[in-house]
């Protein structure tokens, strides 16, 4: 506490127009932050948004996409985590458009604005003609001795890192100059995470064109800030989901993160392990079809020519010694792998942390007492029993890639705007996990009846060309078309639609009965027993879906690898394959 701020005025509270009132100090220095939040009644702990951008210099096009993002997702991001602002408090450019955003909200923000006493003015202040007003939505300013931009900036930052305390701390820029890059270099010092808007002119399409075409024509301030590799570019156009990754940023939730981690990474690798399983199946399907073919093409010349030999023979021949190898081939790759069962297991990982990760933000079962961080600790040893789990399987077996994509990992439905670790009041849990995983079911429940119908008829489309072939006296070409009809019930049994579409039929039936009676019930019977026994039920009812499908796909790819296996180790023949033996043969064949 210095000399100066003990002699400097006490705090005034001035009005705007429309009844809005702030609290002002003036006379302060860099050294004055604690001092400042004391007189203000302002306390550390709290997370905090710094703006930093464009006063006067946004205009055209870059002024409407500043205005369409920025102050509504500042104001939701703080509202979701009860963050503070810490802005320049001036009335023009991007501070005016987050005043604008906060009095058209139903929750009013807590906005500091830090500016130089010289340059503003504000109503009843003496002898500040020409100067820029202050925002009035904001509820309280500090005044900074000074005649130029920039002698703030010392303060802002500083007062930002004291209201912050240990809470996390991050930085907003939209246009902007030379003011703007002192902060920003002053922040990327500090290690505070940086959001960019993109199309904005300015400071922030420079940082933005680094990334291209590092220092091409920047300022060694901007190289800093670029260097410090903390610097986050937004492209969209969608408020929200700035809102949501400002979210992510100023929720200091270690464990909780981690979590979203961990999903993300054993989904990302569930999902590509069952693209390369699929790709190994219906290869394994596609050239069990073509060696039937060829060998029926052969059997055919063979027949009309009485053992001619020729060019086209000769290739015929060793598509049909080749083939069986490359089927066999992939079937032994496919089993070595074992991408099959490890896509279903890490599925199940992934699902498993989810359901932690919505119990712990709802507050309920394990997680329903204590503070956050005995929480935390309580999901750290959860999490440490589904990976452990997992370990002992055949997943421990291959590389799982750790997830680097964009956090929260991006969702569907509503959960897209999600930010992943503020807590869950009961309709918010309704909407974000149980209406999205209802929109997930109902579209996966119709695709894969399409898929179940369109395969059964082509299994039983040729079991009827076959029977025509065999009354036309082609007994012969009927090898192809049991070949598909088998291929066919084979793509249906190791995808299991028929005990996926009951899974999720009644697991969608028994979350809508809990949607209804949640809605049924008049808000103040909703209370925490009854919130409690929502979340139960409906995890509950996910947990047992899943279960149910990944015994059921587990002793599905069981038997897919026996019988494929088994087919491997007869395959592979030099001698001309029998083209009725087709059946007993073909691989994944039921």
């Amino acid at each position: 506490m210095s000399g100066a701020a003990d002699r400097s005025p006490p705090p005034r509270s001035i009005s705007f127009e429309g009844e809005r009132r702030a609290l002002l100090v003036e006379g302060v220095s860099g050294t004055d932050a604690r001092l400042v939040m004391s007189r203000l009644s302002l306390h550390p702990g709290n997370p905090v948004i710094v703006l930093s951008g464009g006063a006067d210099s946004l205009t055209g096009i870059e002024r409407d996409r500043a205005r369409k993002l920025l102050g509504q997702a500042i104001v939701r991001a703080a509202h979701l985590t009860g963050a503070l602002v810490v802005d320049g408090g001036t009335d023009a450019g991007v501070i005016a458009l987050l005043g604008a955003a906060a009095e058209r909200s139903d929750w009013r923000p807590t906005l500091i604005g830090v500016a130089p006493e010289g340059l503003v003015t504000y109503p009843g202040a003496p002898g500040s003609d020409g100067g820029v007003e202050l925002e009035p939505n904001h509820s309280h300013f500090v005044l900074v001795p000074g005649t130029e931009w920039g002698e703030e900036t010392n303060v802002l930052i500083e007062l930002a890192a004291r209201l912050a305390g240990s809470a996390p701390v991050v930085v907003v820029v939209a246009g902007g100059g030379d003011v703007t890059e002192i902060e920003l270099a002053k922040a990327a010092r500090r290690g505070w995470p940086i959001y960019v808007l993109q199309g904005t002119g300015g400071v922030s399409d420079q940082l933005v064109s680094l990334e291209h075409q590092p220092s091409k024509g920047a300022t060694s301030a901007l190289e800093e800030v670029a260097a410090a590799g903390n610097v986050h570019t937004f492209e969209e156009d969608a408020p929200d989901q700035l809102a949501r990754l400002l979210a992510w940023e100023l929720q200091d939730l270690k464990v909780l993160k981690r979590a979203w981690v961990a999903f993300a990474s054993y989904d990302q690798a569930a999902s590509r392990l069952r693209k390369s399983f699929e790709r190994f199946q219906w290869w394994i399907l596609v050239l069990g079809i073509a060696a039937t073919f060829v060998a029926l093409i052969k059997s055919e010349i063979e027949s009309d020519a009485q053992g001619a030999a020729g060019f086209v023979d000769t290739v015929l021949h060793w598509a049909v010694v080749a083939t069986p190898i490359v089927v066999a081939s992939l079937i032994a790759l496919a089993n070595r792998v074992s991408s099959g069962k490890r896509w279903v297991l890490l599925r199940a990982g992934a699902e498993a942390i989810k359901r932690e990760i919505y119990r712990f933000r709802t507050e309920t079962g394990i997680y329903a007492t204590g503070d956050q961080s005995s929480r935390q600790a309580v999901l750290a040893s959860q999490l440490d029993v589904v990976e452990s789990r997992l370990m002992s399987t055949e997943v421990s077996a291959g590389s799982i890639p750790r997830y680097a994509g964009t956090l929260p990992p991006k969702m569907y439905g509503a959960s897209r705007y999600d930010d992943g670790l503020s807590s869950l009041t009961g309709e918010r849990y309704l909407e974000i996990r149980v209406e999205d995983q209802l929109a997930y079911f109902y579209p996966k429940t119709e695709a894969l009846h399409r898929k179940q119908r369109r395969l059964q008829a082509l299994a039983i489309a040729a079991g009827g060309v076959g029977t025509l072939l065999a009354a036309a006296g082609f007994e012969v070409w009927i090898g192809l078309t049991t070949a598909i009809s088998v291929a066919s019930i084979a793509h249906l049994g190791y995808l299991q639609v028929d005990a996926t579409l009951v899974a999720y039929n009644h697991a969608a039936a028994r979350l809508e009965a809990l949607v209804r009676s949640w809605e049924a019930l008049p808000p103040e019977r909703r209370d925490r027993n009854v919130f409690e026994q929502l979340v139960s039920d409906a995890e509950s009812a996910l947990e047992g879906e899943l279960g149910g499908w990944v015994q059921q796909m587990s002793e599905a790819l069981r038997e897919l690898q026996a019988r494929q296996e088994d087919a491997r180790r007869r395959s592979p023949r030099v001698e001309e394959p029998d083209a009725r033996k087709t059946e007993e043969t073909f691989p994944g064949s039921t």
